[in-house]
């Protein structure tokens, strides 16, 4: 064996017997590490989220809207926690935090299904109620 590696295999055994003898310091090399690595393993180890809380307006008051909302109930991404009336109700409660988005469900929303045209919910987030209102008033869906 070369000098170097019997002065390396020197210090590790006199790490050894330190860290044998002084138990504190081995929880500081070797446990706290390990316990940390496990605390943010489990703090990621859910990848999706689950049980998003949403508001819904509810303007068109038929069953297929109805049937929309216990859609969104059933994803398992998503908790309806509760249906609004108005828009102020719903930014008020995005506000304080209580609900993280607002889904629109607009007016014509069962006609247009049932006709086939095209019906968008107008999901919001960070705009106020109102614009998320008007942008789908102006026919712009709320992707543009």
């Amino acid at each position: 064996m070369t000098k170097l590696s019997e002065a390396f295999l020197r210090s590790a055994a006199y790490e050894r017997r330190f860290l044998a003898k002084n138990h504190w310091d081995l929880s500081m090399v070797v446990w706290i590490p390990l316990a940390t690595v496990l605390l943010i393993w489990w703090i990621f180890s859910q990848t999706q989220i689950t049980d998003l809380p949403i508001g819904v307006i509810d303007q068109d008051n038929s069953a297929v809207a109805n049937t929309t909302v216990r859609y969104l109930e059933a994803s398992p991404t998503l908790t309806v926690r509760q249906l609004y009336y108005s828009p102020a109700d719903a930014e008020a409660a995005i506000l304080q935090r209580d609900i993280y988005a607002v889904v629109i469900i607009p007016e014509d929303f069962s006609r247009n299904i049932l006709s086939n045209k095209p019906a968008p919910l107008t999901p919001t987030s960070k705009r106020p109620v109102r614009y998320a209102l008007w942008h789908y008033s102006n026919g712009c869906p709320s992707s543009c």
